[in-house]
């Protein structure tokens, strides 16, 4: 595997974007986080989210920042918008692409790269005004930097909480959860890491929370119902199913996530069946 064929890789990851900024803004979060984003501006306002000039309080301040920083720098209309979700997403290709290069070979590097390019769910949310491509790359980076502290460095923890912080205020709370069952997996699947995962904690935890407080705690002290709203009903709310938004059930996310991955998520059951045999594969599922 040599040069050309990375060139070939990465042709095919840039033609894939091409044209993201030629459109309109269709999904309806686009107009709502764009409409947002706009009354901010203008407001020259960078703490609280709002909308016809009331809180909005649905997702944190993190692609909302990003966007009104491209368009501060000039970028115009849609390519501002878009452009923090391309980056992002290029950024998770990379790293996805790397990790895979240095752990398995060349040829899987490549192939890991080629199947989320072609997903249509991957590159369909890398390509919106919305933050889920922002929170899949902090996520990303979250896992893989912890991976790499529980094989060698323990310090790569601190780079797992930053961008565990960095997620937060992207998407939410949720995030930080999300990981917390992951280390409870590890714990539990892989018992020989337990002693490497010992070190880092407290000081993880602070730059987790010294992250996130750079909007939660402005963000609380400016508005009374940041609790109730943020925490309590876009977030909570959704997991309990009482949020009036999104009233689809949990399970339905199964199917969205197997068509929109596919084809390649229909050949999960085979890799189940051969991929489990390291440490690595299993942490890996």
């Amino acid at each position: 595997m040599d040069r050309r064929a990375w060139v070939l890789a990465w042709s095919f990851v840039a033609l894939m974007f091409v044209g993201f900024w030629s459109y309109g803004l269709f999904d309806l979060d686009e107009g709502i986080y764009a409409a947002a984003t706009a009354e901010m501006l203008r407001d020259d306002e960078w703490v609280m989210i709002t909308l016809r000039g009331q809180p909005f309080l649905e997702k944190p301040i993190l692609v909302y920042w990003a966007a009104m920083a491209m368009l501060k720098l000039g970028i115009p209309g849609e390519a501002a918008l878009r452009l923090p979700s391309v980056l992002a997403t290029i950024g998770t290709l990379a790293m996805v692409a790397g990790f895979a290069r240095r752990r398995f070979s060349e040829e899987v590097g490549i192939w890991s790269m080629l199947i989320l390019t072609s997903s249509a769910l991957f590159m369909m949310l890398g390509r919106m005004f919305t933050p889920d491509a922002l929170l899949i790359f902090f996520m990303t980076a979250a896992y893989l930097s912890f991976w790499e502290s529980l094989e060698g460095d323990w310090r790569w923890r601190l780079a797992t909480a930053a961008t565990l912080g960095l997620a937060t205020l992207a998407k939410g709370p949720m995030p930080v959860f999300v990981f917390l069952a992951l280390v409870v997996y590890v714990a539990w699947r892989i018992p020989e890491m337990r002693p490497r995962m010992r070190k880092g904690w407290v000081i993880g935890t602070m730059i987790l929370f010294g992250i996130a407080a750079t909007w939660y705690v402005p963000a609380m002290l400016r508005s009374d119902a940041f609790f109730s709203e943020f925490i309590v009903k876009q977030n909570l709310g959704r997991l309990q199913g009482t949020d009036t938004v999104h009233v689809w059930p949990m399970w339905s996310y199964l199917p969205v996530v197997l068509i929109g991955l596919a084809p390649f998520s229909f050949m999960l059951v085979g890799a189940w069946r051969t991929c489990r045999a390291t440490d690595l594969e299993k942490y890996l599922w």
